[in-house]
């Protein structure tokens, strides 16, 4: 078609048409949503197809469509498709509340339970009551009664010294013989500490003393050096010694080569065998050739007998050196022997003056126990003397200890009775707070139980409504009952109609909506169009189609078109097809036909046309 047809997003009527709002220049998004749009409002090709065109291959298309497809194109050309949209909000809107989770309860039950908890309740608040009221209140009362006996004979008790109270006079006594033998062993300690302390020295000579120490210890660093240069002498000798051991195995070496060559020259002179050419020895050359090797071998043991006492002889000079790190050894040995021999009377008088220092200290160790022994006896005689005023104490409070024992006694048992009470009192106040607890949480129990009961009604409730919704919006709810009521009836009323000058009639079933057939004379023999005959499936679904674009409150095009519907007409049916399409041309501004197989009289066209395939197009007048 040479004409073009283009969108614009306007945001009002007063907008100018630019290219910036030109739906092409949009975005992909808002270009799918624009077609959507336009699709809702006008159709798409599939609802071209069902109210406007047909041709050989769609004719039979609008007489078996599947019954929910065909529900929803009449919902949609009806305009009905709008309850499409409110079971759409319907549905996000139970979605919405959905969101929250469903909530699962056994009314029956839970009311029970809430029952029981309530009864649970009534008891244990009973309990507390009594506890608080009766038990709580008498224990209580016990325990002042108690208090004030304990705190009488608290008062009537006299303030003694523990210690006195719990004196035992005859560990005391026995204490006391203790500390006199104590005494005793001291004065005999002293005694003979001062006998001792006589015998022993006062001084000594200590700088003496100090000077030999250091003589001493100067003979010990010489004499530890002199020992020092002796082990170096003497690893100096066993270098000398490792030389000769190096010499002596070069000899052995030297000998086992001699003997090795003697033994050759031997073995030469009984040889059967000339040497040269190991030919058996029957000639004068053969003779000559064994002593010329002979000889050789004579001359190498000659070299090496002379490279043996070439080697005695080096071992001259580390045996000399030998020597002479020995007489170094004696040398130092005597000077050790001769200093040893020096500090002999040093060592003598060196302990003479230690025995001496020993006795010093010794005697002010005896000296500081013996001043010490005066202070310990007093110590002593201050215990018994404490001990004494104790014993003396204990006699003079007897009555006293005596009355203190039976009210203490007393004081004990009441305490002890006291603390079962308030053991007492506490459990009752801890089964108060139990009991407290229980209640809270039936409390709590119920609250929840009768939440849930209410979120539970609630919810079905709103199920109930939303379902009631849902069958009143969904298309075999109100749609589907105005399709039967009112759409439908159109439908065959304009079926009816149309075939009005034909031998059978056609019509929608307000049950399934499927098309029906029936001839006139024979009422009872309804059949499916799709089911019908080549002619009368062609005049059902051209009518039905014009029937459908009467009740389309869309686009309501005003138009047929006809490809090539008439190949299952035969030539007597083509005069009654154009009688029909005549009815539908009363309500149409066009009805275009494409056809080749039939003529058709020229008295009931307009304008026709021949392509140059033979084939005829042709508008009704």
């Amino acid at each position: 078609a040479p004409t073009s047809l283009e969108y614009y997003i306007l945001s009002d009527p007063d907008d100018e048409m630019t290219d910036d709002n030109l739906v092409e220049n949009l975005n992909e998004d808002q270009r799918k949503e624009t077609q959507k749009k336009i699709d809702g409002i006008i159709g798409n090709y599939d609802n071209f197809k069902r109210i406007v065109l047909t041709t050989s291959d769609t004719l039979n298309e609008i007489l078996k469509n599947e019954m929910a497809d065909f529900i929803d194109s009449l919902l949609f050309d009806s305009g009905l498709n709008i309850f499409d949209k409110k079971l759409e909000a319907v549905k996000n809107h139970a979605k919405v509340i959905n969101e929250k989770g469903r909530v699962s309860c056994n009314v029956e039950s839970t009311n029970a339970d809430i029952t029981k908890l309530k009864a649970d309740i009534t008891t244990l608040q009973t309990e507390i009551d009594d506890i608080e009221k009766v038990k709580i209140p008498e224990i209580q009362n016990k325990i002042k009664i108690g208090k004030d006996y304990v705190e009488e004979h608290i008062k009537k008790l006299y303030k003694i010294d523990p210690e006195i109270t719990n004196l035992n006079v005859e560990e005391a006594k026995g204490d006391i013989k203790t500390h006199e033998a104590q005494i005793k062993n001291l004065q005999a300690r002293k005694t003979a500490l001062d006998a001792e302390i006589k015998l022993l020295k006062e001084t000594y000579d200590e700088v003496r003393l100090n000077e030999l120490l250091e003589k001493k210890e100067a003979h010990r660093t010489t004499e530890n050096s002199y020992k020092f240069e002796i082990k170096q002498i003497e690893r100096s000798i066993d270098e000398e010694k490792h030389k000769i051991a190096i010499i002596n195995g070069n000899i052995k070496r030297f000998k086992e080569d001699g003997a090795k060559l003697k033994q050759e020259a031997i073995d030469l002179k009984n040889s059967k065998n000339c040497p040269t050419c190991g030919q058996v020895i029957d000639k004068e050359d053969h003779i000559a050739h064994i002593n010329e090797a002979v000889k050789k071998k004579t001359k190498e043991i000659y070299e090496i007998v002379a490279k043996i006492e070439e080697e005695e002889k080096s071992k001259d000079v580390p045996n000399k050196e030998i020597e002479k790190y020995n007489d170094d050894i004696k040398d130092k040995t005597s000077l050790i022997m001769s200093l040893t021999t020096e500090m002999e009377d040093i060592l003598v008088e060196i302990g003479t003056l230690t025995n001496e220092k020993n006795d010093v200290e010794k005697r002010q160790q005896l000296q500081m126990e013996s001043d010490n022994i005066p202070s310990k006896i007093e110590n002593e005689e201050l215990k018994i003397s404490i001990l004494n005023s104790k014993i003396v104490s204990r006699e003079n409070s007897l009555k006293q200890i005596q009355e203190n024992k039976v009210n203490e006694q007393k004081i004990t048992a009441g305490k002890a009775r006291l603390e079962v009470l308030e053991r007492e009192e506490n459990n009752g106040l801890e089964d108060i707070f139990i009991k407290k607890n229980l209640i809270g949480e039936k409390q709590l129990k119920i609250k929840n139980g009768e939440t849930l009961v209410a979120e539970f009604k609630l919810q079905e409730y709103q199920d109930m409504v939303i379902n009631l919704y849902k069958k009143c919006v969904h298309r075999d709810g109100i749609p589907k009952q105005m399709l039967a009521n009112y759409i439908v009836p159109n439908i065959n009323k304009t079926l009816e109609s149309i075939l009005s000058s034909t031998q059978f009639n056609v019509w929608l079933d307000p049950d399934d909506f499927r098309p029906k057939l029936v001839y006139n004379n024979r009422p009872t023999a309804i059949i499916d169009c799709i089911g019908a005959s080549g002619k009368e499936r062609t005049f059902a679904a051209i009518v039905l189609k014009f029937a459908l674009n009467q009740v389309n409150v869309k686009s309501k095009p005003m138009f047929f078109f006809l490809d090539e519907v008439m190949g299952k007409l035969s030539e007597d049916s083509i005069e009654e097809f154009i009688e029909i399409l005549q009815l539908i041309k009363n309500n149409m501004k066009r009805v275009l036909i494409i056809e080749h197989n039939h003529e058709i009289s020229p008295d009931w066209l307009i304008n026709v046309t021949v392509d140059e395939d033979g084939i005829s197009a042709l508008e009704l007048e």
